[in-house]
């Protein structure tokens, strides 16, 4: 359950609305490491090369390295990401077998809600803490710098098994708005809803997704998250850097940002990517 919400979050950080026609925008690359000690987890550096024309947002995943690098079939090397908010949709787009899935945001917050009916799951003592820091210059961007301490506890129920896990979360952010090609971010993606039908859930994304107001685009991010079982024992330890590289003025054509007219739509023939 915790890793479908990610997802969703996951998409909407790095993608954002719909619709437009030649712009000036720009392009970056988009250089994310992942460490973990979690019994199943994966040691993974992922780069990708990321595209806006102001409005949409299109990722190329350009190189996935380490023990997690087959973990996910839908962030292969060479595949590509759409985001277009006027539908609300994400496109994972395949140019070598010329097809695409299509993804769409409000069934995959239906299918959490489905799940949900199997998996019983409640989130209790929820906290989130802001820390606001010193200002500094990261790659040529002027930033706020902000540390959030997210934790609380999550209860499941699978039939007769239970499990409780207590979650602590450290999110070290520096976001700039100087950063001038985005300039749909926060109205395209921290006014918006996401609606699981779980409202403990419901309301801790919101009241996370309130804290990055007015902090501006996200040029680097770090993520250390423990999870400890209902004892205290620590789990596992995940820490995810994300950073934007490179950046680049560039024009882009409106066809960029839309799916070729001869590549053929697999979604029914996948699985969902969650």
């Amino acid at each position: 359950m915790n890793k479908r919400v990610r997802f969703i979050l996951t998409i909407t950080f790095i993608l954002i609305l719909s619709f437009s026609f030649a712009f000036a925008g720009a392009e970056w690359t988009l250089k994310t490491v992942t460490t973990s000690t979690k019994k199943h987890g994966h040691n993974t550096t992922v780069i990708a090369k990321v595209y806006t024309d102001g409005v949409n947002i299109r990722e190329e995943f350009v190189k996935i390295e380490g023990s997690g690098s087959q973990g996910n079939p839908y962030e292969g090397s060479g595949l590509y990401w759409i985001y277009r908010g006027k539908e609300n949709v994400v496109y994972i787009v395949n140019p070598q077998e010329k097809s695409y899935m299509v993804v769409p945001i409000d069934s995959m917050l239906q299918l959490t809600r489905a799940i949900g009916k199997i998996v019983k799951f409640s989130i209790e003592d929820y906290n989130i803490k802001k820390t606001v820091l010193a200002p500094e210059t990261v790659n040529g961007f002027k930033c706020n710098h902000v540390k959030l301490l997210i934790t609380y506890k999550m209860k499941m129920k699978i039939a007769f098994i239970k499990k409780t896990i207590n979650y602590e979360e450290e999110k070290e952010i520096w976001a700039s708005k100087d950063f001038k090609y985005f300039n749909n971010y926060e109205n395209a993606f921290l006014d918006k809803e996401f609606k699981t039908g779980f409202d403990e859930l419901d309301e801790a994304i919101k009241e996370e997704l309130g804290t990055y107001k007015n902090l501006g685009f996200p040029i680097k991010t770090i993520s250390t998250t423990i999870e400890r079982d209902k004892k205290g024992k620590i789990k596992g330890k995940t820490i995810t850097t994300s950073e934007v590289l490179d950046v680049k003025p560039r024009n882009f054509d409106k066809s960029f940002f839309e799916i070729p007219k001869d590549f053929n739509n697999n979604t029914q023939q996948r699985r969902t990517p969650f």
